[in-house]
């Protein structure tokens, strides 16, 4: 089965957050530039920056999917979080197959896709415009006893 791109991208920018959130806290360093020590000798690393929002809806996707499906979740974990090879998958004993590990994230790119889609149209739902309030014809004026009336 194919992979999704779009999908595969997300849960690249989801490891990188949960790599950053483990090193630091919240995906922040736990150590200020400042006080690196900078060399010539050190080889230099760019930073690539992570959106944090869509990573922790990423992160609320993947966990829903730990309890329907334990599969799934253990494959994307060991794939992206620990950074395991489909190989590496298998000898974890994860996996019956290479195959079995592709099968599966393609299976999990599915069901998340779905999650989201899921997301989008219960908050575009919750979005909806109010209807409108019927409109007032006419002068309202003051009745004798202090109430407006048409």
């Amino acid at each position: 089965m194919a992979r999704i791109e779009w999908m595969h991208n997300r849960l690249q920018n989801w490891a990188l957050w949960a790599a950053r959130e483990r090193g630091g806290g919240l995906g922040f360093s736990t150590q200020s530039v400042l006080l690196r020590d900078v060399t010539g000798s050190e080889a230099r690393e760019s930073w690539v920056p992570v959106d944090e929002v869509e990573a922790g809806i990423t992160d609320r996707a993947v966990s829903s999917l730990a309890e329907p499906h334990p599969e799934l979740h253990e494959t994307l974990v060991h794939f992206y979080i620990h950074q395991l090879s489909a190989i590496g998958i298998v000898a974890a004993g994860s996996a019956a197959s290479v195959s079995t590990v592709h099968s599966r994230l393609a299976n999990a790119d599915r069901k998340l896709a779905a999650w989201l889609a899921a997301r989008t149209e219960r908050q575009t739902a919750a979005a909806a415009p109010l209807p409108k309030a019927p409109r007032v014809t006419g002068t309202l004026r003051r009745s004798k006893n202090g109430s407006f009336t048409t």
